[in-house]
C-alpha cells in the first residue's frame, strides 16, 4: 500500500488548523482577560459559522507558517 502524504495541522491553542487553509487572520480590537483576540478566516468555509478565536499568547507559532509583507 502507497503511503499518502497527511495534510500538516499546526495547534493554536485549543484548534488544529491547516496553514493551507488558512485566509485570513484579523487582530480585534479591544482587550479580554486573556490578551487580545484574533480571528482566523478559512477558505474551505468563507461565511462560518462558528467562528475560530484564538488567543494572543496562541496565535504567533501559526503567524510564523507565514511570509508576511508589512506595507509602509
Amino acid at each position: 500500500m502507497k503511503k499518502t502524504d497527511k495534510p500538516q495541522l499546526v495547534k493554536v491553542g485549543n484548534h488544529f488548523i491547516n496553514v493551507k487553509d488558512v485566509s485570513a487572520i484579523t487582530k480585534i480590537n479591544g482587550n479580554s482577560e486573556r490578551g487580545r483576540l484574533y480571528v482566523v478566516r478559512f477558505i474551505s468555509n468563507p461565511n462560518p459559522e462558528y467562528t475560530c478565536w484564538v488567543g494572543e499568547k496562541d496565535i504567533q507559532f501559526l503567524l510564523e507558517q507565514f511570509n508576511i509583507i508589512v506595507g509602509d
